[in-house]
């Protein structure tokens, strides 16, 4: 997938000896604006994808024949600065977020032909763009305690996790230390750890433990490790972990992709 400010085009891994990219599926106004984010739902229903726009939409694009087509279109209060779909063993939904911190949830309520879609907002405190979200990443034997779905949402002026219930509500927040916004964030999956970590980056890169609570106490929230850069000066633009969540990848404005990798309880960065 790579997307031309307003252009999508969808790329398809071709050939078994020699491998190559071969173009299946373009659209040349997919927006009419800047498009910010892309994000991947691999559902039962076949892959999907959702593109969010400095143009206040967010579209829902679906595999038809031989062409990507829009299944679900949304115009918002304000630029959308980043989509994600939650992980399949929640059904099809996706979150998305604005640049007026309004954070909304989309699920889909008929897999079979992908028309209706019904939204929450999940109420937050906090101001300003950048923002960016991500879903807790659920395995499709979790258990019921394990399934509850859980947002880390990042804002201008702080880090939070919101949980749903009968609503969406703000289960816990961090303020940032210093004056660099949230670029993006990354929950961890979890592995054999007994917390669950979350990743966001700006300026650096930090990685932040959480602690649910089974009862009705309080979460916590605390910074966990401030992860070394080549140049600590640098705006980080995003962050993504790979299957185990053993390594963080992480794209620094003014140098090559940084690696970390776990070493015991911390994470160090590959030479």
């Amino acid at each position: 997938m790579v997307h031309r400010k307003t252009g999508l085009s969808w790329l398809e891994l071709m050939g078994d000896d020699h491998p190559r990219w071969a173009s299946c599926g373009i659209s040349c106004m997919a927006h009419y604006d800047a498009i910010w984010r892309l994000s991947w739902s691999h559902s039962q229903r076949g892959d999907l994808l959702v593109s969010c726009s400095e143009d206040r939409q967010v579209i829902v694009w679906t595999e038809q024949g031989f062409a990507w087509k829009k299944c679900f279109q949304k115009t918002l209060g304000a630029p959308v600065l980043d989509v994600r779909f939650a992980s399949p063993a929640l059904g099809i939904k996706f979150a998305a977020i604005t640049a007026e911190s309004q954070v909304s949830v989309f699920e889909c309520t008929t897999h079979t032909t992908l028309q209706c879609w019904e939204s929450q907002d999940v109420m937050i405190q906090g101001k300003g763009k950048p923002g960016a979200v991500d879903w807790k990443p659920v395995m499709p034997l979790a258990s019921k305690q394990d399934r509850l779905e859980v947002l880390a949402i990042g804002l201008h002026d702080r880090l939070v996790i919101a949980a749903k219930g009968a609503r969406w509500v703000e289960q816990a927040y961090q303020e940032l230390k210093n004056d660099s916004a949230i670029q993006d964030v990354a929950w961890c999956p979890k592995t054999c750890r007994s917390y669950e970590m979350v990743a966001t980056c700006g300026l650096g890169v930090q990685l932040w433990r959480l602690d649910q609570s089974k009862d009705r106490s309080p979460w916590r929230l605390e910074l966990l490790q401030d992860l070394p850069l080549p140049d600590n000066k640098a705006l980080v633009w995003r962050c993504s972990w790979n299957a185990m969540g053993s390594t963080l990848a992480a794209c620094p404005e003014n140098s090559e992709v940084c690696l970390w990798t776990s070493v015991g309880k911390e994470f160090k960065l590959n030479s």
